[in-house]
């Protein structure tokens, strides 16, 4: 597991938070009703990508979106448009993995990596 100092992750929480915007702002443009929104950074590991012309080696960002119950909303082309929204907008960005909740399992992403830190950022819609 990483060792960031307060900076680091004040600025990984400014990131999650930006990304729990994008997806709010996405949602509803989109006038889709969710029950549940998840931007969640974990520090267990780095993954590599490209950006521009350079190899960057990154936190994974994972998101996630309910709808009803414990049912996740499943729509590749949101996907696909949010998840390169968010490799654009956010600094260092390079992975995004939309979480896929269980029907009996962890009822949020914070339960299914156990070891802190990492940084959550969650709202709901009535």
């Amino acid at each position: 597991m990483a060792s960031l100092s307060l900076e680091e992750l004040l600025e990984y929480q400014s990131r999650a938070h930006r990304a729990y915007e994008i997806l709010l702002e996405e949602l509803n443009k989109r006038s889709i009703k969710f029950k549940m929104v998840e931007a969640f950074y974990t520090f267990n590991f780095k993954t590599v990508g490209v950006k521009g012309d350079q190899r960057v080696y990154s936190y994974p960002l994972f998101i996630s979106v309910i709808k009803h119950g414990r049912r996740p909303f499943i729509d590749y082309n949101f996907l696909q448009s949010v998840s390169t929204r968010l490799t654009n907008e956010i600094k260092d960005l390079c992975r995004v993995v939309y979480f896929l909740k269980p029907k009996k399992g962890p009822n949020n992403l914070g339960d299914l990596f156990l070891k802190p830190p990492y940084i959550v950022f969650e709202g709901t819609n009535s």
